[in-house]
């Protein structure tokens, strides 16, 4: 921060980010800073990681080579609002269906703000299964005032990734192909892909024999839950008109880790 008015300020005086001045209480991940001239102070990245709110910045000058404490910060200079959602929003999706992570709070959110699924916020580890433009752009919720994402069919595979935002002064008006993983550094909270993996060997299925199909995956039904099951088609979401009776689906056993394709099942599907 530049061009701070005021008498005879220094190099060194300490400024200290507080709910309110001369409190004992700090603000996490707020480091104090110190003037490093008579009218400017700053943060680097990894000393100014305070969750979202409207602070109090308070100044001290340590004397008699005495450091300052934030008790000691009793002078009010300004007011510090820290923009962005509030961290910790866990949602959950599911492969291969639209994801809308909504109900995102935060300080000063707008339309326009973008998020991105990625392994680890602000690195170079986009998930695939992202159909373009690979982010989802904030959207206000009716009658309140939070925030939705949405990305269309999402077939990330199942795992545990990292919603990371970005404001709409930084990435709202870049190109969708710009690689701007790095400008995506702030966490909304960890988003679990729900789903089966997909199967690493053929399944082979014979005319009137049942079939044990074992499928690993995030969050797979069972028969108490009923929310999870397969159908066998000839191609993912075609319908029920390729195979015969394939509108018939299969909730999962007890453990949500295998799919029992019974005898009558492989009857149905019997080619014509």
């Amino acid at each position: 921060m530049q061009n701070v008015r005021g008498e005879a300020l220094q190099i060194g005086d300490d400024i200290f980010v507080l709910p309110v001045c001369g409190s004992k209480e700090t603000v996490p991940n707020i480091d104090k800073v110190s003037m490093s001239s008579g009218d400017s102070f700053s943060w680097d990245a990894t000393s100014f990681e305070g969750d979202p709110g409207r602070y109090e910045m308070c100044w001290c000058r340590g004397l008699g080579g005495k450091a300052c404490a934030s008790q000691d910060a009793v002078v009010f200079f300004g007011q510090m609002t820290v923009r962005g959602p509030n961290p910790g929003q866990n949602r959950k999706c599911n492969r291969g269906q639209n994801c809308n992570v909504n109900s995102i709070t935060g300080e000063l959110l707008q339309n326009g703000d973008r998020a991105k699924i990625l392994v680890e916020c602000g690195r170079d580890t986009q998930v695939p299964g992202i159909s373009s433009p690979y982010y989802g752009e904030a959207q206000q919720e009716a009658r309140n005032n939070f925030f939705s994402y949405l990305w269309l069919t999402v077939k990330t595979p199942p795992g545990i990734y990292r919603v990371c935002w970005c404001e709409v002064a930084v990435c709202g008006s870049r190109d969708v192909t710009a690689v701007d993983f790095h400008d995506y550094n702030v966490e909304v909270g960890i988003i679990t892909i729900l789903g089966p993996d997909n199967l690493r060997t053929k399944q082979v299925l014979q005319f009137n024999r049942s079939k044990q199909v074992y499928v690993k995956g995030q969050g797979l039904g069972n028969l108490t839950t009923k929310t999870s099951q397969i159908a066998v088609m000839k191609q993912c979401g075609s319908g029920s008109l390729d195979v015969p009776k394939a509108e018939q689906s299969f909730y999962s056993n007890e453990d949500g880790a295998m799919f029992l394709l019974t005898s009558e099942v492989l009857v149905l599907l019997k080619p014509e």
